[in-house]
């Protein structure tokens, strides 16, 4: 073999590793602004979780990614074979995220008012649950309260009052 064979025989794979080397290098330099996010929604037939995947705006806070996604959320699903998870004027009360445990509070008007709220409360903080579960692998826990309390447990009350 020839010297001018052999470069022939390896140009397109130096190109492809060339062109693969300066794609890498402007996706390191300037990420995209927006990052895929899988969410959780109950099906229009039936009670289980199907999923859903929404863009949303890459945020270098993470307790800000976290509300993002609870925001997206509580907006509703895009699609049709899917339902709401909570009433459209929920919203969020505060969000922390402390090491591997994120603390949420929602507001409890819109929900308490509605006449279907045991099952719809229920299936909501699952799917809360698991959406941020499976998109932030570093949480361990998700603790999800209604007005500042627990769901589904009795208000905690001091003694005496």
């Amino acid at each position: 073999m020839t010297k001018d064979s052999i470069v022939r025989l390896h140009l397109p794979g130096m190109l492809l590793a060339a062109a693969f080397l300066i794609a890498l290098t402007f996706y390191l330099v300037h990420p995209p602004e927006r990052v895929a996010r899988t969410l959780f929604f109950p099906r229009t037939t039936r009670t289980e979780l199907s999923s859903e995947r929404r863009l949303v705006p890459r945020v270098p806070d993470a307790e800000r990614e976290v509300r993002l996604l609870v925001e997206e959320l509580l907006l509703g699903p895009v699609n049709i074979a899917h339902t709401r998870i909570l009433p459209r004027e929920t919203r969020i009360r505060s969000l922390l995220r402390r090491d591997d445990v994120v603390y949420l509070d929602l507001t409890a008007e819109p929900i308490v008012e509605r006449s279907d709220t045991d099952g719809m409360v229920e299936t909501a903080i699952e799917a809360i649950e698991r959406s941020i579960l499976f998109n932030f692998r570093s949480v361990e826990e998700v603790v999800i309260t209604v007005g500042g309390n627990v769901p589904f447990r009795p208000a905690h009350r001091p003694v005496g009052r």
